[in-house]
């Protein structure tokens, strides 16, 4: 939580758990930001509800996204995202056991 920051989980509840005397925490999202651009993005919808996203191949985003250091979840996704400030602080901590995925995306 010291490497991510404060500020960076506000938009998330923390789910304790112990596993041999260690605890560790699981993000439960409280809110989403409405942020994913559905025109320059490139995703496949359910065949059943076009509205909705099955899977996103490519990612474009609005000028919603989130400027600071933080984490944060779009509604199409269940993935947890985060900014590239974000991913430059977790960086500098070399945390083991965490592994940061670039994501396929446009500005």
């Amino acid at each position: 939580m010291e490497a991510a920051g404060a500020k960076a989980l506000a938009d998330f509840s923390l789910l304790p758990a112990t596993v041999n005397g260690a605890t560790y925490f699981h993000l439960r999202r409280e809110r989403s930001i409405n942020c994913l651009d559905r025109e320059r993005s490139r995703f496949k919808p359910f065949p059943s509800d076009p509205q909705r996203i099955m899977h996103i191949h490519h990612y474009a985003f609005t000028s919603r996204v989130p400027s600071e250091a933080r984490f944060f979840c779009i509604p199409e996704s269940g993935q947890l995202l985060a900014t590239n400030a974000m991913v430059e602080r977790l960086s500098a901590f070399k945390l083991k056991g965490l592994e940061l995925e670039p994501l396929p995306f446009s500005n």
